[in-house]
């Protein structure tokens, strides 16, 4: 479900929403890897949310006694999902991310030298700061101390609240077990994390982790998890992400790569494997693989990381003759047949569409790369 193109696209705006909080709040030249990192969380922290709310979605199509709803109730109970979720819900969680990605992006500022600076927590100090936050004001201890692992800002939603540097001379250090005795009353447990610390923009502890949260799936994904586990969630949420980052990095490495291509030869390497005795590549076949291959991962991935001239081992199949309409015109009046070879990228099947190009002296030139096998080929080679 997670991995559909319509279902993709409503998870990649969620996490340009948390994006632009990151990028408006921490300097990307100084502190690329944390705002990687936090991206990525934000990126399954959408796809969590967008789970939820497609679930939600199918669960109201039926009424409390199993009755399917009508149209008009189910149209406006999904309009009510849309509205918490994409309204209410988003306008929070955008809020959180934009303090969440200031205070991460400021942790690394801080200076370590704990001789002479210590922390303190500060509220906005009006009459709007709930009371749990105002017992926390004040309190001052060095980077160094446990504290701040738990109780780092902000903590809770809607939170104000600020961590600022200042001199230990000017500012007497706190009693660290007192201060932790309060903060571990007085802040709720889904906020006691420090995401500079852990890396991440939304708690390991949120309610659309589960009760488990993800932490401990982060390095198995393909465990025999129940179909509502958490586990199986991010491991889909993981692979559509995967597809977006190679599909970025593939249009990123296609327009560097077109232009050492010859814009009217290509480039060619010549293998006794090819029919035409080699292979030549074309600015536009790069387009028309991406184009056709869009959403195999593994396509994308080599799309991402070819250079001009890379080779293929590859195995002849057969070939087919050029498709005509019933007015007889051909669907590629360009190709004279096309032959088609089983090649592997990364110890996958994949298969090569290719072109005997009549404006290309009759050589061959790569089409597309095919997940499926070619129906009905003449296996033979044309003579």
């Amino acid at each position: 479900m997670l991995s559909d193109k319509p279902v993709r696209r409503y998870i990649e705006e969620q996490a340009d929403v948390f994006a632009k909080a990151i990028d408006e709040h921490i300097y990307y030249e100084l502190q690329s890897e944390l705002v990687a990192d936090l991206k990525d969380n934000a990126y399954i922290f959408s796809g969590f949310k967008t789970y939820h709310a497609l679930s939600e979605v199918g669960l109201s199509m039926q009424d409390e006694d199993g009755n399917v709803k009508s149209w008009s109730q189910f149209r406006n109970d999904v309009k009510a999902i849309d509205k918490k979720y994409n309204e209410r819900w988003l306008k929070t969680e955008y809020n959180y991310a934009l303090n969440q990605a200031l205070m991460a992006g400021q942790w690394a500022t801080f200076s370590d030298n704990t001789d002479l600076y210590a922390l303190q927590y500060r509220t906005v100090g009006d009459n709007s700061v709930r009371d749990s936050h105002k017992v926390l004001n004040g309190i001052t201890l060095t980077k160094d101390d446990p504290f701040w692992i738990k109780y780092y800002t902000p903590n809770g939603w809607g939170c104000r609240c600020a961590i600022v540097q200042v001199l230990i001379k000017d500012h007497p250090l706190s009693n660290s077990k007192k201060a932790t005795a309060i903060a571990e009353e007085e802040v709720k447990e889904l906020f006691k994390f420090n995401s500079a610390k852990e890396r991440r923009l939304f708690p390991d502890k949120h309610p659309y982790f589960g009760k488990k949260g993800i932490k401990h799936c982060d390095s198995t994904l393909n465990l025999a998890y129940g179909n509502d586990d958490p586990c199986k969630v991010l491991s889909e949420v993981v692979k559509a992400k995967e597809l977006r980052d190679y599909q970025q990095k593939a249009k990123e490495n296609s327009r560097l790569v077109r232009q050492s291509i010859n814009q009217h030869k290509g480039v060619r390497f010549e293998s006794k494997e090819f029919v035409s005795g080699g292979l030549t590549m074309l600015r536009r076949s790069l387009k028309d693989i991406s184009e056709h291959a869009h959403e195999d991962v593994i396509t994308q991935k080599w799309l991402s990381e070819y250079k001009a001239g890379d080779t293929f081992n590859a195995k002849y199949i057969g070939y087919k003759e050029c498709i005509t309409d019933k007015n007889g015109v051909r669907k590629h009046p360009e190709a004279e047949y096309f032959t088609y070879y089983e090649t592997e990228l990364y110890g996958e099947k994949r298969y090569l569409n290719v072109k005997i190009h009549r404006h290309h002296n009759m050589d061959e030139v790569l089409y597309t790369i095919e997940t499926q096998e070619p129906l009905n080929p003449i296996k033979k080679k044309k003579g």
